[in-house]
């Protein structure tokens, strides 16, 4: 049977820290859609001295900065203290979400992927957003680029369910402590979760009522904001609004001297008022140019910003290459004759791959790519001999884009886990 609900849970510990700590705040939904239990983080002060508060609300914890603010971090609903069904950036999720608000939101990958949503239902305690690397569309960002099933992006089971509301075993797995009210069974665990995982593969198209029901407008955010996502960035509605491009992994950056010196200065800008009058350059990005390794911060940093007014930069022209039946990539139309098919065998596994390669000339002078890459393809499929009439039932393609340097030696970056990649790797 459901676990019975405990009210008078908080807890809060003024001497064993150099800062208040409260456990289990309770939050109560509005519409009695039930409860959200936070812990709470803010500077020993005067009575009555009050200060900004950011909120993190999400699936799994992180350490935290103390830089005299009150920090609010809630536990999602079927997560962790919060008791009811576990269903993640979900409709129920950011109505939530609402509840918890106080000021300012800050996060980063899953911690601000719930940004997006709750900003655009505009609530009255928002000032503003910063949500740094996430995604800001649920189906084409997280669950199926061009409409293909991204199969293994997230470990729900070992990320997300390990840590559900009335999940069993928790502190003895080392996984934060067990549930305040206690177990639950079983089948009354599995009830209450839906696993993205699964939902995904059973629901491919846009208009599906599931992925209909965690859709919002992005048109209808309003506060300013600061972010790293590009398409959020030019769909929001905000009139203040700023986009930073960097470079490295998806976790580090997010950390840096100079990119917590950026966050503080857009979270207060009330002291540096370039962010609230709109003065600050609407967008930096990073010129990625010559060869300084990957996985490396301090030699990324050999790396030139530069600063624009607006996304897509100006004087941005979108230039057509096109490729060649001699496997050559040029600027140059082709005849209508030279327009044939290239065909190659599917690979049988990863030791005995196949592939089409397409080569430019070298430039004649130095030249930038920026922005995004778009591939016009005519592709069809066939038996592997004329006597079988066996055909492949659906296609993978994988696209790279490869730069080398004049001793044709390729240029690899850092990829968001800190590996080696080229340009781009679709």
């Amino acid at each position: 049977m459901p676990n019975e609900i405990h009210n008078y849970l908080h807890q809060i510990d003024e001497s064993s820290f150099d800062y208040v700590y409260e456990e289990n705040v309770t939050i109560h939904l509005k519409d009695d859609r039930g409860l959200v239990r936070c812990n709470v983080y803010r500077p020993k002060a005067a009575n009555g001295e009050k200060f900004p508060v950011l909120v993190t609300y999400g699936a799994y914890g992180k350490d935290i900065h103390y830089s005299a603010y009150a920090v609010v971090q809630g536990d999602e609903i079927g997560l962790n203290q919060s008791p009811s069904k576990l269903d993640t950036i979900s409709r129920d999720t950011s109505l939530a979400f609402i509840n918890v608000i106080e000021v300012r939101l800050l996060g980063i990958s899953y911690s601000a992927d719930s940004h997006w949503r709750v900003a655009a239902r505009q609530p009255k305690g928002l000032a503003c957003i910063n949500t740094w690397e996430e995604i800001s569309d649920y189906y084409r960002d997280r669950c199926r680029h061009g409409g293909i099933l991204s199969n293994t992006f997230v470990h729900f089971g070992g990320i997300v369910t390990t840590n559900q509301y009335g999940r069993p075993g928790r502190a003895a797995r080392k996984w934060g402590p067990d549930t305040i009210e206690g177990d639950l069974t079983e089948e009354e665990a599995e009830g209450n979760c839906r696993d993205q995982t699964i939902d995904n593969f059973t629901n491919q198209f846009l208009d599906d009522e599931f992925y209909r029901s965690k859709d919002y407008e992005m048109k209808d955010i309003k506060v300013p904001l600061l972010s790293r996502n590009v398409e959020g960035y030019m769909n929001a509605g905000s009139k203040l609004k700023y986009l930073r491009f960097v470079t490295g992994r998806h976790d580090l950056p997010f950390y840096t001297k100079a990119c917590v010196d950026m966050q503080k200065s857009f979270l207060e800008n009330k002291d540096t008022g370039v962010w609230s009058t709109g003065e600050a350059p609407k967008v930096e990005i990073v010129l990625r140019k010559g060869d300084v390794g990957f996985n490396n911060p301090e030699d990324e940093k050999a790396y030139l910003t530069c600063f624009e007014d607006e996304w897509p930069m100006p004087g941005t022209a979108y230039t057509k290459f096109y490729l060649t039946a001699a496997g050559g990539l040029t600027k140059v139309h082709p005849a209508n004759h030279e327009i044939t098919n290239i065909s190659y065998q599917a690979p049988e596994d990863l030791k005995h791959q196949h592939l089409i390669q397409f080569t430019n000339e070298a430039f004649k002078k130095e030249v930038g790519f920026t922005g995004h890459i778009i591939a016009h393809l005519n592709i069809s499929t066939s038996s592997i001999d004329s006597i079988s009439d066996t055909k492949p039932s659906y296609i993978n393609l994988f696209l790279t884009i490869r730069q080398l340097n004049s001793q044709d030696k390729e240029i690899l970056y850092t990829s968001t886990v800190g590996n080696p990649v080229p340009v781009i790797k679709e």
